[in-house]
């Protein structure tokens, strides 16, 4: 008899996103998509098999997207998505209560769908009171 080897189950791998997030969307084009970051890889699964190095993340991986319990992350989060073209609304309120609102809304109806978008933010935030 030759040499026998042993077929076992794989190693569990747990695939973290260079921002942390280990929760992936699975897009119907084969793409994988970052739930946090919105980082995207399409190319059809040959990316997935390395490891993330540990320069790109030393932390512990987190599956809650909207509450990691990490500040840094949070903030970096929204400044990345302050910057994409499509926001029609930003707003930053400080420890000190100052409050800064940015909207690109110029017509009655476009302030009306900021001020509904507004209500929903505030309607999110009293979750936490449950």
């Amino acid at each position: 008899m030759g040499d026998v080897t042993k077929i076992g189950p794989a190693e569990e791998t747990v695939f973290v996103c260079q921002c942390g997030c280990s929760t992936w969307l699975l897009l119907s084009d084969a793409a994988v998509e970052c739930a946090a970051c919105g980082n995207r890889s399409v190319d059809y699964g040959a990316w997935y098999r390395e490891k993330p190095e540990a320069k790109d993340f030393t932390g512990t991986p987190f599956t809650e997207v909207q509450g990691n319990g990490s500040v840094e992350f949070a903030r970096r989060r929204i400044t990345q998505m302050a910057s994409d073209p499509e926001v029609r609304l930003a707003l930053v309120v400080r420890t000190s209560g100052t409050l800064n609102l940015w909207s690109d809304a110029d017509s009655k109806k476009q302030v009306k769908w900021a001020l509904r978008r507004l209500k929903e933010a505030a309607d999110l935030l009293k979750k936490r009171l449950r």
